[in-house]
């Protein structure tokens, strides 16, 4: 019996490790999960400045930080430049940038996975107000087109349609510094430039 009780002792030892990596991996999403709930609520870009000193930063957060910003100031260029310097490079990147309403913690509430949910959704047209903000960041928004879209949900095109009616010489011309498959792409698949009419449109969720 002493034996028996020694092995599992043992076994429970050597599981105890990836238990506690588990733990604090859980921790570590709660904690954000908080984060954002609060940069989503944030009434003020003093709050949010506050708020921002005091927080842990990854990709996801500091993208949340940059679109709330332009939210509560939607005419500031400083703003809309560091949004649109965040616009995803990678694939982990656009991941970050759709999961805004996924689960992160175990005893998430349903109405603060709606929130974020419904923040996420805010973010490409976010990034529409802050290209129309600075065009010169131009093809590097077009050019995110392309990966954006291949989330059925995305209204990507649809904002791009506004883009196109207040910018509309800025974005046509980055659409022509695209290679001809990419121009072809978005003249038949995404957006009638002509017209501003979005090509592409969400799927229902």
């Amino acid at each position: 019996m002493k034996r028996t009780w020694i092995t599992l002792s043992l076994g429970l030892l050597s599981f105890l490790p990836g238990l506690q990596i588990v733990a604090s991996a859980q921790e570590q999403y709660c904690n954000q999960e908080i984060t954002l709930k609060k940069i989503a609520q944030t009434t003020s870009v003093a709050k949010l400045t506050e708020l921002e000193q005091k927080a842990a930063q990854n990709y996801q957060l500091r993208v949340a930080f940059a679109a709330r910003r332009l939210e509560l100031n939607p005419k500031s260029p400083a703003t809309a430049s560091s949004l649109l310097a965040l616009i995803p490079k990678n694939v982990p990147q656009h991941v970050a940038w759709i999961t805004f309403g996924d689960s992160m913690c175990e005893d998430e509430s349903f109405h603060d996975m709606n929130l974020l949910d419904r923040f996420g959704s805010r973010l490409e047209h976010d990034l529409a107000t802050a290209v129309l903000l600075v065009p010169g960041k131009m093809s590097d928004y077009v050019g995110f087109a392309f990966e954006a879209l291949t989330n059925p949900h995305s209204d990507y095109a649809v904002e791009m349609g506004r883009v196109c009616k207040s910018k509309h010489a800025e974005l046509v011309q980055a659409i022509n510094a695209l290679p001809l498959g990419d121009r072809t792409r978005i003249f038949h698949h995404i957006l009638n430039t002509d017209t501003c009419e979005a090509l592409r449109l969400p799927e229902a969720d």
